[in-house]
């Protein structure tokens, strides 16, 4: 018998056996591609030649030749193992990029809204009726709007947008912008008489926001005031 075959199977048996422990005890980073699906399966997989090795020792060694019917089995198993591994560290490594992307982009968003919320004019959004979604600080200081807590929508102040003639726009509902909702257009005039019948004129640039289907669904309106009509 050569010499070299059992001295290659029992550096094999313990190099698989030292992979296996040390992918069993090893511990994977917090955003590492390595969970404990892939580690599982990496584990059996150096287990299971690991058992191989243990099997031709044995063999060769003339102890016995018991579990040699199941070397087959092992052997078949190993790659598929192997790939199962390989396979569950790929999508964790997709998984991990796409919660990078979303952080960023989460990241991206509040800087957005803090850039919005710190500029001295007025920025809102409305929807197609001209009902107020969002307001910034300064829109929310100049129409009076606040923020219901409970449901995150704006509560308008009672006033009316008016034209120059100050009759009411649209249906007249209070805290509704209906002369600017999907509406594209810069420097235009917007009235807003308030209940005390004071009127502010304000100086409005509006873009049109397109809804799922295309259609205009709103307007980003910037605005500033630049007259009090009395």
């Amino acid at each position: 018998m050569n010499a070299l075959v059992p001295l290659a199977d029992i550096i094999s048996t313990i190099a698989f056996a030292a992979s296996a422990v040390l992918v069993l005890l090893a511990r994977p980073a917090k955003r590492g591609v390595f969970d404990t699906w892939s580690r599982g399966f990496l584990f059996a997989a150096m287990a299971l030649y690991a058992m191989v090795g243990v099997s031709n020792t044995l063999e060769d060694l003339g102890v016995t030749a018991a579990l040699d019917v199941y070397e087959d089995y092992m052997e078949l198993l190993f790659v598929p193992l192997l790939a199962y591994a390989a396979h569950q560290a790929y999508m964790r490594s997709l998984l991990n990029e796409r919660g990078r992307a979303f952080w960023a982009l989460d990241r991206q968003h509040e800087m957005m809204l803090s850039v919005i919320d710190t500029v001295p004019c007025g920025i809102v959004i409305v929807d197609d009726t001209g009902r107020v979604t969002f307001a910034n600080s300064a829109a929310r200081r100049i129409l009076m709007v606040s923020e219901d807590a409970s449901t995150g929508t704006q509560r308008p102040a009672d006033w009316v947008a008016v034209d120059a003639d100050g009759s009411p726009q649209g249906s007249g509902e209070p805290g509704r912008l209906p002369a600017i909702a999907s509406v594209t257009g810069s420097d235009v005039t917007q009235r807003i008489l308030w209940p005390d019948g004071e009127t502010t004129v304000l100086s409005v640039s509006s873009t049109t926001m397109l809804s799922q289907g295309g259609a205009p669904g709103g307007s980003v309106v910037a605005f500033e005031v630049v007259g009090v009509e009395r």
